[in-house]
């Protein structure tokens, strides 16, 4: 049986023992195993206990990995696990050590990844990163492939199946652990000075992983130059994990950002990692405050709507330029009249398992905001008994819907959608079908699997064959992006985060001032699309009674921040006042 002892230490001074911090994942919290703690029965989740057991076991090898423990051959601890060391049924302990979660992450000795028990399977993806990280480590030019001449196994083929060695394979699956998708996990790799990953007894510094990463980026750069057969068949596997890396990527990204001190807002943050997972919703934003340029607190005894709706109206802080931004990551559920969660508040928690519906376009895009987002407010923003109250534009009204409905298979999407294109023909003209393409380009989209780069590229050339034949030219940014992609111009690690087939669950619709518009799949004929001073877009709003219900955001083709500003100096549109529930 697991045995442990705690301890109490302060972490003001240099006087505190080395120590290593557990990064994991907790598991299902209903089943445990029990270990001592003080000699006292603890209850752990299945994976901690795995965790202790490997560290125990093979703690000479995590040694050997760490140079700076070379000959500390007596080092077995002391070890910081938050599931042991908080007392997980204390808000205010809860509270007080999650405020100083930076501190324990970034003073500890290093930080062990626990990744999960290891299977046969995933041991020839470890080697292979493990040969990755060796090759590039000491190497300035990571785009010197002469090394793979002797590394065979990361490109020859299984002569017998005709199919990709097992390396690759278990590397997606490696990259697929559910560690990769816990929130906490962010914060405890950007800010420790070294970490270790450990798959059962199988170890390697968290570098390889970086190491990886840039691997697979060279890759992609050096196709268009290259004929190298082994590096041909590696890139035909990068494309494959497209998903994965990009979520390893940002991490890193993070990392690099922290590195060089550059401020992080918390709500720029959460729009990149609201994904990522956790057991606690409030943990979502706690789990983040740590990097980020903020000055709240985490506090366990708020409620997560509570929490949620603080963090909203934080959001309009900003004294030189107030945001509504919020308004882009709420309104996604189905709303009823009688909700207890206001619509204009966004649920971080469920998210994390929806459609990404967040626009990267047209409005976004980290572009300079326009006139019509610079606008001062006319009036405060004010929020009673969670109503919102906030002026606005109301600027068109939705009179028709086509849901775009896919279907379960990629034929069955490219099928609907070319029906989608015929009726917008032969109801608008062909000069809608430009606006179309607008329209379902609009969003980052829906899951994906391993081919959608692939997939995508397939639906663009459809697409652009079925406008051709109707008069009709596709548009030509739109194009430029699929050719450099496709022909290996760009990075397509980058590249992915246009290929998320951006088609799936919504709504077109059609306007009553003759436009058409991309909003979530719940939107209704009589809905209004509403422009408000702070946020990067319209959104979409349902009026009940004397209030409105909040949808989601939306994008309507041809309704820019210009045209916005036109209607307001023409007198042809007036700011309103809304309340919004």
């Amino acid at each position: 049986m697991i045995r442990c002892d705690l301890r109490t230490v302060s972490l003001v001074d240099d006087a505190h023992p080395q120590y290593v911090a557990l990064s994991y994942t907790w598991g299902d919290p209903s089943v445990t195993t029990g270990i001592l703690v003080n000699d006292c029965v603890f209850k752990a989740t299945t994976n901690l206990v795995a965790a202790l057991r490997s560290l125990r076991s093979n703690w000479y090898q995590v040694i050997a990995n760490r140079p700076v423990l070379r000959g500390h051959k007596e080092f077995v601890g002391p070890l910081w696990i938050d599931a042991i060391c908080i007392d997980q049924g204390n808000n205010e302990e809860r509270s007080q050590q999650v405020q100083i979660m930076r501190r324990i992450y970034a003073t500890a000795n290093f930080v062990v990844s626990w990744l999960g028990e290891k299977l046969p399977q995933h041991v020839a993806g470890m080697e292979a990163l493990v040969q990755i990280h060796h090759a590039l480590e000491t190497k300035a030019n990571y785009e010197d492939y002469s090394w793979l001449e002797e590394n065979t196994s990361l490109w020859q083929w299984d002569v017998k199946t005709r199919e990709p060695n097992t390396a690759w394979k278990s590397i997606a699956q490696i990259l697929d652990f559910p560690y990769w998708k816990r929130v906490w996990i962010i914060q405890e790799l950007i800010v420790c000075k070294w970490a270790l990953a450990m798959l059962g007894d199988l170890v390697l510094p968290f570098s390889a992983f970086s190491h990886f990463c840039d691997f697979c980026k060279a890759v992609n750069r050096s196709l268009k130059v290259s004929q190298i057969s082994p590096l041909l068949h590696i890139y035909a596997q990068v494309q494959t994990l497209q998903i994965d890396l990009s979520s390893l990527s940002h991490l890193l990204a993070i990392r690099y950002k922290f590195e060089i001190k550059e401020l992080m807002s918390l709500q720029w943050l959460l729009s990149r990692f609201y994904k990522r997972l956790a057991t606690d919703p409030r943990d979502k934003i706690f789990g983040l405050l740590g990097i980020a340029n903020t000055s709240m607190k985490a506090d366990y005894n708020k409620s997560a709507e509570d929490l949620y709706q603080e963090l909203a109206l934080m959001w309009t802080d900003k004294v030189s330029a107030p945001s509504l931004d919020f308004f882009l990551y709420s309104g996604f559920s189905q709303i009823r009249p009688d909700a207890s969660w206001p619509s204009w508040v966004p649920d971080w928690h469920a998210l994390q398992a929806s459609i990404s519906f967040i626009p990267w376009g047209i409005f976004m895009n980290d572009r300079a905001p326009g006139p019509f987002t610079k606008m001062v407010l006319q009036r405060p923003i004010t929020v009673e008994q969670r109503r919102l109250r906030v002026s606005g534009l109301l600027a068109d009204q939705i009179v028709a819907t086509n849901r775009v409905n896919y279907g379960e298979t990629y034929g069955d999407m490219k099928r609907d959608l070319l029906r989608l294109m015929v009726e917008t023909i032969q109801n608008y003209g062909p000069k809608f079908l430009m606006p179309l393409m607008r329209c379902l380009m609009w969003c980052e989209g829906a899951e994906d699997d391993n081919s959608v780069l692939e997939q995508f590229i397939d639906m663009f050339q459809h697409l652009r064959t079925f406008a051709q034949n109707n008069g009709v030219d596709i548009l030509p940014e739109l194009e430029d992006a699929m050719l450099k992609g496709a022909a290996g111009k760009t990075n397509l690690v980058d590249f992915h985060l246009i290929a998320h087939l951006p088609f799936w669950r919504r709504s077109v619709c059609h306007t009553s001032k003759g436009h058409l518009a991309a909003a979530a799949p719940n939107a209704q004929v009589a809905d209004f699309i509403a422009i408000v001073p702070g946020c990067s877009c319209p959104i979409l709003l349902r009026r009940v009674e004397l209030w409105y219900v909040h949808l989601g955001p939306c994008y309507v083709d041809s309704l820019t921040e210009v045209g916005v500003c036109k209607l307001l100096k023409d007198d042809t549109a007036k700011m309103e006042n809304f309340e919004i529930r």
